[in-house]
């Protein structure tokens, strides 16, 4: 029987899926992080006119509501690739459009809810942030699990480089165009994007997507327990997968601690350099939006040269590009000289690159039963992560200096392409992954001819 493989954006998608499925993952993937920013665009000026809080609570309420999003991602995530291997991901990414459509609307009106029950309005925000976090849970991690269920080994590379490729124009677009409806149309119909995102993503996931893993029966408690100890022993076998992992720990932080004090530091010295907080935040936000375009300009080239060179050399390549960026802003005097154009372009082609590399070698490197469970378990290092570097990072800033956190981020990816580096030949080529693939499809081919 001839194979109906067929190639779309350089990459060869295996027999039994059509261009209709890998299209509309690729919408998907758009689409999922146009909503991601949804929240950030809105908090501010939501939660001063609408929920009315204290101006001088803001820092504290919003720090309250950046922890909530990481402890469900930390507790959450794991699981939830769990049961992606259990029911597929075509049934999680469907659950998260309805709840998402339905959460954000909601979430919009928790000044409402709190008056009808009597509550402060600022613990129902708390509790549907956490309701809200975990909806986004069911949506990109089982993107990042799809392009691997849809990709083979030779082109699994270049299907990572264009979901985050597509995933960070999906956020460009929804910081540029959907954070205008506010000013347009007025704070509250904002929320209806929710359900107008929501009910886009059901029909392309309804009508594109199709599972391609083998769902496992059996009891929910037993699987799970099954599940985590078959991650935990194929990363104790796997120095690869640690790798993995370690990178994930280490790059998923990027974004947030450039956001959080790179920002910050610089509102904070604005007066010596003779401008206003409004001033500093703006030219310190188009740095941090230099390093997104570099991130996404980027994908391609890293998706390319991750199947083109190996996983493991692009991933130390870019660790360094990032490791020395960091270390490079603890030695600046100031958060606004021209030096972090380039610094920004190391830092977010570097970062992009490990995003690629690190997620491609982790699915790669994945048995097959359980790919959702192992990126599960990738995703829940970088929430660790986060929370690690965003607490000792904050810690640093307060009591060491300025750019401290930026020194320890640095260290991170330095120590990361230290261990890389030392277990280097333990970690296989995806070329001899793939030669092992294609030897156990011919055995099962011909234990079982048609």
């Amino acid at each position: 029987m001839a194979k109906n493989n067929f190639r779309t954006l350089w990459i060869e998608i295996p027999e039994g899926l059509k261009k209709r499925n890998f299209w509309s993952l690729i919408f998907i993937g758009f689409l999922v992080n146009a909503i991601l920013p949804l929240f950030h665009i809105i908090q501010p000026i939501w939660l001063e006119k609408v929920i009315k809080i204290d101006p001088a609570s803001y820092g504290k309420i919003n720090a309250n509501l950046q922890v909530i999003m990481e402890i469900v991602n930390i507790v959450f995530v794991g699981y939830i690739g769990i049961l992606s291997d259990r029911f597929g991901r075509k049934i999680l990414l469907l659950i998260g459009y309805v709840i998402f459509g339905l959460g954000f609307l909601t979430y919009g009106s928790s000044n409402v809810i709190a008056d009808f029950i009597g509550i402060d309005a600022i613990i129902v925000v708390y509790i549907l942030r956490g309701i809200n976090a975990l909806t986004f849970l069911f949506l990109w991690p089982q993107v990042i699990t799809l392009i691997a269920d849809y990709t083979s080994v030779e082109n699994r590379g270049r299907g990572m480089g264009a979901i985050n490729f597509v995933g960070i124009f999906g956020a460009v677009i929804s910081l540029v165009l959907l954070s205008k409806v506010p000013k347009i149309f007025g704070i509250n119909w904002f929320f209806y994007l929710g359900p107008i995102l929501g009910i886009l993503g059901f029909i392309a996931v309804t009508a594109g997507i199709v599972d391609r893993n083998s769902k496992h029966k059996s009891s929910h408690h037993v699987a799970e327990k099954k599940e985590w100890k078959k991650v935990l022993l194929a990363a104790k076998k796997s120095v690869g997968l640690r790798v993995g992992f370690l990178s994930s720990f280490s790059a998923r932080a990027d974004q947030s601690l450039l956001g959080l004090f790179l920002i910050t530091w610089a509102v904070k010295v604005a007066s010596e350099f003779g401008k206003s907080a409004a001033a500093a935040t703006a030219i310190t936000s188009a740095f941090i939006g230099v390093n997104v375009v570099f991130a996404a300009i980027s994908s391609p080239l890293w998706g390319f040269l991750t199947d083109r060179w190996s996983r493991k050399s692009v991933l130390c390549l870019c660790l360094a590009l990032s490791g020395f960026g960091y270390l490079g802003l603890v030695f600046l005097s100031s958060p606004f000289t021209p030096v972090l154009y380039f610094l920004m372009f190391l830092i977010g082609s570097g970062v992009s690159g490990i995003t690629i590399a690190s997620q491609t070698m982790t699915a790669d490197l994945s048995p097959k039963e359980i790919v959702g469970s192992v990126l599960g378990a990738f995703n829940t290092t970088g929430a660790v992560g986060i929370m690690f570097f965003a607490l000792a990072g904050g810690y640093l800033f307060d009591h060491s200096g300025f750019t401290m956190p930026f020194l320890l981020k640095g260290l991170g990816d330095i120590l990361v392409i230290s261990y890389a580096l030392l277990n280097w030949s333990k970690i296989p080529h995806h070329k001899e992954i793939s030669a092992q693939d294609k030897q156990q499809t011919e055995c099962v081919a011909a234990e079982n001819p048609e």
